[in-house]
């Protein structure tokens, strides 16, 4: 049984041997000697991750016979599992030395001896098929600067149009805005609601509410009656509601009408 690593030591491959007779010469002696060949068969490949005893033992030969005896299985065991500890090992080294990637280089030929032979964590004994203790195509870790980037501010405006609250059925809110900016400029005056605004402002306000009311009966050609009959107990709510913004009673404008 013969054990190879082979791309890049990520799998583990089992050959069997066996010596083929080919020819017989005569040696100077006058005696004759065979001459064989050593043939290597593959028969198995599985990842190095993976037990060995799982894909061996059930290898048959032609004769139903275990092609791999217990004690070779655990040898195998043994063998890979020097092999992966190297391996992690010289990965390790390179990360403390601050290299980083890279691949484990498995010895094919006495070439990569000289190849390697310069390379942190050589290993001159390592055998054909094993891991010969170079981590090929790593590179020097070098830290990165974080650079702080201030993004400039964007202003998200939501679209409170009149055509948009038509689209979304919402045009009540429209007038719950108007006079929650009546109440927050009261505040912002220091005066309760009845002293906060001027007559002109008090008119420009009603004057945008007769337009609608305007628009409703008279070109629409709805009655104010038919329109409250069925939201009676709605705008009596409304009523309750804008009553909370009373703060005393409501100063009397003798004299002076808001549509003149």
């Amino acid at each position: 049984m013969l054990l190879r690593l082979g791309k890049e030591g990520t799998v583990v491959r089992v050959y069997k041997t066996r010596a083929i007779y080919f020819d017989t010469i005569t040696m100077s002696n006058g005696r004759s000697r065979k001459l064989f060949q050593t043939e290597m068969r593959k028969v198995v490949e599985f990842p190095i991750y993976e037990s060995a005893d799982a894909h061996m033992s059930d290898l048959l030969n032609e004769d139903d016979e275990a092609i791999f005896s217990i004690h070779g299985i655990q040898n195998a065991e043994k063998w890979i599992e020097r092999q992966m500890q190297a391996i992690d090992a010289a990965f390790r080294k390179n990360q403390a030395m601050g290299l980083m990637g890279g691949t484990a280089v498995i010895k094919r030929s006495r070439k990569d001896d000289e190849t390697y032979r310069s390379y942190p964590g050589f290993m001159p004994d390592a055998k054909i098929g094993e891991f010969i203790g170079a981590i090929r195509g790593s590179h020097k870790y070098e830290p990165k600067m974080r650079i702080k980037v201030r993004l400039p501010k964007v202003e998200v405006v939501e679209d409170k149009s009149l055509a948009k609250a038509w689209r979304e059925g919402r045009l009540e809110d429209l007038n719950d805005e108007v006079v929650e900016l009546l109440v927050r400029t009261a505040d912002e005056r220091g005066k309760p609601l009845d002293q906060a605004f001027s007559d002109e402002e008090a008119r420009a306000v009603y004057i945008t509410e007769r337009k609608l009311f305007y628009l409703i009966t008279q070109q629409l050609g709805y009655s104010q009656s038919f329109l409250e009959q069925p939201i009676k107990d709605e705008l009596s709510k409304i009523k309750e509601e804008l009553g909370k913004y009373k703060k005393k009673q409501p100063r009397k404008r003798k004299g002076k009408e808001l549509l003149p």
